[in-house]
């Protein structure tokens, strides 16, 4: 009988650690649960190597362009290295030795010329912005250049993953900015062109007929603004 005693004892003791450490697997389990909970306060870092960077840029142009700025106090900085972060809307200055960049506050540049293109900083209720000059004159064709940026995705159900950010151009808005200064947005109609100019619908549309203009593509749109706006002698 003592003998059998002594061995259930025995037997006790191997098996003791044994269910120590499955107690502990449970418990290290439970903690990793936990971790994941939304309301702990810890954070786990996942990682996700399809991940592939990022895809275009953020620019008007990818490289620097010989340009030229003014300040809103009138000064002329003619002969300067730009880039224009269309999707900041920023516009980036690089010094003559190459070894400085500046960001310009948008409250100091009237306006810039970059490589053949000119825009100017115009305020409205949505705040202020660089526009593209497309048609200067009586009045101004101006055009806001925007970039977005789509982030990667990997959960589309119906759509394919995308692995990477990217830059995406979409299309730009246009305006004709009157001599007061306000912006009138322009649809690609000629209802919408006419009462913007001023002009009427019937003669807009002559015109437009007998250039074969389509005024939902740029060129065309510029060329039928410069009929109306475009300076006399």
């Amino acid at each position: 009988m003592l003998k059998k005693c002594l061995m259930v004892s025995i037997l006790g003791l191997a098996f003791s650690p044994l269910l120590a450490q499955t107690g502990s697997v449970t418990g290290d389990n439970e903690n990793l649960r936990d971790l994941a909970v939304p309301d702990n306060t810890m954070t786990v870092r996942t990682f996700d190597n399809r991940y592939q960077g990022f895809k275009g840029h953020p620019y008007l142009f990818q490289d620097w362009k010989m340009g030229s700025v003014i300040t809103k106090k009138g000064q002329r900085i003619a002969d300067v290295n730009l880039k224009y972060n269309v999707h900041r809307d920023e516009l980036t200055l690089q010094k003559a030795s190459g070894l400085e960049v500046i960001t310009l506050f948008n409250e100091q540049v009237s306006a810039f010329e970059i490589g053949i293109k000119s825009f100017k900083m115009v305020g409205n209720i949505e705040g202020n912005h660089f526009y593209e000059i497309l048609v200067s004159g009586k009045s101004d064709l101006l055009a806001r250049r925007q970039k977005i940026l789509r982030k990667a995705n990997y959960e589309g159900v119906y759509n394919a993953e995308q692995p990477f950010d990217l830059f995406v151009k979409v299309e730009s808005e246009y305006f004709l900015q009157t001599n007061d200064g306000e912006l009138v947005p322009l649809k690609s109609t000629v209802k919408s062109l006419a009462a913007a100019l001023g002009v009427d619908e019937k003669q807009l549309k002559a015109e437009i007929k007998a250039n074969r203009f389509d005024i939902k593509k740029e060129m065309d749109l510029i060329n039928a603004v410069a009929l109306f706006v475009a300076d006399t002698p």
